[in-house]
């Protein structure tokens, strides 16, 4: 019994972890587009692309100019919504704080890559479920 909840009690664990991080990165987000100032990202020629957990992930060399002038380029990855809007020849804004322009959000990251809180759920929900049918089953016995 003190095995099940020892697994039931990691396994929230994990799933909070999961959670917090996605929680981070979308105020972060958050944060890049209410305080940021926007920029339209010169188009790129060339990206890579690489699956990670059955997520295509996209990287580029992103170039634009601040509102001050200062040219900018930074490597970073995007969603495919960005890369279709790259691939369709439309102007694509990026959002950036004025004083770390290299600190930057696409408006198409919104809801960001739920992956991260798929997963923490599972977690989550497979440990409360373990925990509680293992504590049912050692009440039967």
């Amino acid at each position: 019994m003190f095995k099940t909840i020892l697994f039931g009690v990691l396994g929230v664990i994990v799933g909070a972890v999961f959670l917090r991080a996605q929680a981070s990165g979308d105020s972060e987000l958050r944060l890049v587009m209410a305080n940021g100032k926007t920029a339209v990202v010169e188009p790129i020629k060339e990206y890579k692309s690489f699956s990670r957990s059955g997520q295509t992930i996209y990287t580029a060399e992103l170039k634009f100019r601040t509102d001050t002038g200062q040219a900018m380029t930074i490597k970073r990855s995007f969603p495919e919504a960005v890369l279709k809007d790259f691939e369709a020849g439309r102007p694509v804004n990026i959002y950036y704080m004025p004083g770390n322009p290299s600190q930057v959000g696409f408006a198409q990251e919104a809801g960001g890559s739920s992956f991260l809180k798929w997963v923490g759920w599972f977690f989550v929900i497979a440990s409360l479920g373990y925990t509680g049918l293992g504590l049912l089953a050692s009440q039967k016995k």
